[in-house]
């Protein structure tokens, strides 16, 4: 007596990433797994190395911190082999733009209190407008709202020297100086 048996082909997981993305960026991983002799691959099971896993085939992923992670892919065919695959991803520390101030009133100096974080340290460079047509480099810049009473839409732009940078936009409002009366 005599039987055959089918072994059927293991596949073999791969994939890209663009390496060397910013904190707080969607990142897309391109499955390119393959397999052969008649199997498809059915599941896909992502572990991106910080807790977070997936099992869509093409996902993207946020990475919340800086650092290296080991990316694995894990793939099963329709005939239940397995293969996997580990890569390294280096995310860089992105600044987190903030910044607070109370809204004045027109001719008054208002005080940006800048609120921007990042991780490890890295230096961040500003960029700031004021909605006005004034702007400044400053970190804890001040800034005189002289022509009219308004809501304005005050842009932080933070760069980081790793070339990440976040930006926030605020509206605060100017308002008319009061005018005591008497009687």
């Amino acid at each position: 007596y005599s039987d055959s048996i089918y072994v059927a082909p293991i596949p073999n997981a791969d994939f890209t990433f663009q390496n060397n993305q910013c904190s707080f960026t969607s990142i897309a991983f391109n499955d390119l797994s393959q397999a052969f002799s008649g199997t498809v691959i059915t599941n896909w099971l992502w572990d991106f190395g910080d807790g977070a896993t997936d099992t869509v085939q093409n996902p993207f992923h946020t990475y919340t911190n800086a650092g290296n992670f080991t990316v694995v892919l894990y793939v099963a065919t329709n005939a239940g082999c397995i293969d996997s695959l580990s890569l390294n991803i280096t995310i860089l520390a992105s600044p987190q733009a903030g910044f607070v101030t109370t809204s004045t009133c027109i001719g008054d100096t208002v005080n940006f209190s800048n609120l921007t974080t990042i991780q490890g340290g890295v230096q961040i460079n500003y960029s700031w407008d004021f909605g006005d047509t004034g702007t400044s480099v400053l970190t804890d810049p001040q800034h005189q709202y002289a022509v009219s009473a308004a809501n304005y839409d005050v842009t932080l732009i933070a760069s980081a020297t790793n070339g990440c940078q976040d930006t926030i936009v605020e509206n605060i409002r100017i308002s008319n100086k009061p005018v005591a009366q008497f009687n």
